[in-house]
């Protein structure tokens, strides 16, 4: 299991983190926009870093601030 504060999310945290479902992160993985590291039992497991980028740049493109 993954702590929440982590330097690694699971697909479900990830997925609330960037505010999309599962099957898009899933999706984003297919075809090479995010990167993942598959662990032995075949879950996959997303760099925080990367999830908060792909929030803040999905954030810039609704028009929304990033600032806190």
């Amino acid at each position: 299991m993954v702590a929440e504060n982590s330097d690694f999310l699971t697909t479900g945290s990830a997925a609330r983190l960037i505010g999309v479902c599962c099957d898009t992160i899933r999706g984003w993985v297919r075809v090479g926009k995010l990167e993942a590291l598959r662990v032995d039992t075949g879950q996959l497991l997303f760099k925080r870093g990367d999830c908060e980028r792909m929030r803040a740049e999905r954030d810039r493109r609704r028009g929304r601030s990033t600032a806190a």
